[in-house]
């Protein structure tokens, strides 16, 4: 098969904007995956992520004074 001449490889792969789309993605990766790597290790949450209020890990109610809890 000749890709060179082929349509695909004319008008989508040999654009610019074909190429500036792979090095922003490779670029970002690069940035990002450390980050969620150190979040990861450090045992913190993400940042942009929510906790389930009824998880298995969350504590339990504790009572502070008579009748109230926290």
């Amino acid at each position: 098969m000749d890709l060179y001449h082929s349509w695909i490889y004319i008008q989508l792969i040999n654009t610019i904007w074909f190429a500036y789309f792979w090095i922003a993605l490779i670029i970002g990766g690069n940035i990002i995956t450390p980050l969620i790597i150190w979040f990861v290790m450090s045992g913190k949450p993400l940042p942009f992520t929510h906790k389930n209020k009824n998880s298995k890990n969350s504590p339990e109610k504790t009572p502070v004074r008579d009748g109230e809890y926290r």
